[in-house]
């Protein structure tokens, strides 16, 4: 397809037509960019990898300077 003829046919289109054909192909690209993110989350329940251990102490000693 030649570049003039191209031009020519976006040239033609009526700008709601341009614009509505824009929001779908963002859209699509959203969703597709959506759902490829949540396929590769992991949403595991097992909270036994994850077990918050407290290590400090409930009682700081402070020490004044000397």
């Amino acid at each position: 397809m030649d570049s003039h003829t191209l031009r020519s046919r976006l040239h033609n289109l009526k700008p709601t037509v341009l614009a509505a054909t824009l929001l779908a192909v963002f859209a699509a690209v959203c969703a597709v960019g959506i759902v490829s993110s949540t396929a590769q989350s992991t949403q595991d329940d097992s909270k036994d990898e994850r077990k918050f251990e407290n290590t400090i102490p409930d009682a700081a000693t402070i020490c004044p300077k000397e």
